[in-house]
């Protein structure tokens, strides 16, 4: 990876950069002085070494001062900030590098504020950098990452979320203490359904980001099939949702339920290709099949359809426990895993109801403990 390839420049100014912090060196500890972690702060300024010294002491007081080592103790979040602001975590990209996907689409900034929420708002948005960046560090002794890539979803964006005094002033101020305080942690960041009014938005938020921030950002308007295609390059189809081009039919949202747990959730396998039973789902129709599991139960699934997208979802007692979504089930293999732990029937939709003329054929396998339960 690109983060994890020093130069013969940069190794020189790190020996400098190494000397100038001495006295911080022992108080950060093996982590955070890791020779890729002290280039973040170089790269953010240049490879000036006494810029980037000034930026990384007056990082450490801000931390102090707010407590910021504490954020990743707690591991329990306010139910109201996650399901206003949800996000999805546990993927990673072709490099290996941790993918976050925050749906800011739905992140209704002006309504939260105006209930009280804007300091909780700053407190969560930091835990997550915090824990993400802890657990980042954690995944490999010696060769640890330093970057995450995020994908922006602007579905339902409106400009009545954010189009306040105050929710812009939350915007900007982030904006500024996460280049000041988190360098070179964004490897890329892709912004997908980018509605019209965006480019209204923006202007207000680029001028804020450093040019090298700036270099790392790719902004995708129009319909899925404009995005999602970009979206499998970086990531790839096995580990991105469904709904966003992959094949993976159950990623969930960040819950107190799951934890940091939802970073290693079992993956559902691949079956064999022969093993699919085809099936017919008319025009304008939906097929569906449901099971009563209990508490203990696994149930896998994988899908493919021949030609054209389907929309698929799954349910319990009725409700979807993940997004509904038209999953290009022609391009990838759609899987899904559910280790179920509440009682009740369970039920996997396939809608072909919006397509007014044409049938798909389907071809499907789902598992349940070990036993194909599917026979057409």
């Amino acid at each position: 990876m690109a983060e994890n390839i020093i130069s013969k420049e940069e190794k020189a100014i790190l020996k400098q950069f190494r000397a100038q912090i001495s006295d911080l060196i022992s108080t950060l500890g093996p982590k955070e002085t890791h020779d890729f972690n002290l280039l973040r702060w170089l790269r953010a300024r240049d490879l000036n070494v006494e810029n980037a010294e000034k930026m990384l002491r007056k990082s450490i007081s801000w931390r102090q001062e707010n407590n910021v080592d504490e954020l990743s103790k707690d591991l329990i979040w306010d139910e109201k900030l996650l399901t206003s602001l949800p996000l999805r975590l546990g993927l990673r990209d072709k490099d290996g590098t941790l993918v976050a996907i925050i749906p800011f689409g739905r992140w209704d900034l002006k309504a939260m504020i105006k209930d009280g929420y804007e300091d909780k708002m700053l407190q969560y948005i930091l835990k997550y950098l915090e824990i993400f960046s802890k657990h980042m560090q954690s995944l490999e002794k010696d060769n640890i990452q330093t970057q995450a890539t995020i994908v922006f979803d602007l579905e339902q964006f409106s400009l009545k979320q954010v189009m306040s005094q105050q929710a812009v002033r939350f915007i900007v101020e982030f904006l500024k203490l996460f280049d000041a305080n988190y360098p070179e942690r964004m490897k890329a960041a892709f912004i997908v359904s980018v509605p019209k009014i965006f480019e209204i938005f923006w202007p207000m938020v680029y001028p804020i980001l450093s040019p090298r921030t700036l270099s790392k950002i790719h902004v995708f308007g129009g319909g899925p099939d404009q995005w999602r295609s970009k979206l499998r390059e970086n990531i790839g189809s096995d580990e991105l949702p469904s709904d966003f081009g992959g094949s993976n039919t159950t990623q969930h949202f960040m819950s107190n339920r799951l934890g940091l747990s939802i970073f290693s959730l079992p993956r559902a396998p691949f079956y064999a290709p022969e093993d699919l039973i085809p099936v017919d789902v008319s025009a304008g129709s939906k097929f569906t099949r449901s099971f009563d599991l209990v508490v203990g139960n696994r149930i896998t699934w994988n899908f493919q359809t021949d030609v054209y997208d389907i929309g698929f979802e799954f349910t319990h007692k009725g409700k979807p426990m993940f997004p509904y979504a038209k999953v290009d089930s022609h391009v990838c293999v759609q899987v899904g895993l559910v280790d179920v732990n509440e009682d009740g029937v369970y039920t996997l939709v396939f809608d072909n109801s919006y397509s007014r003329y044409r049938s798909k054929r389907l071809h499907l396998l789902i598992d349940i403990d070990g036993k194909d339960v599917f026979q057409g």
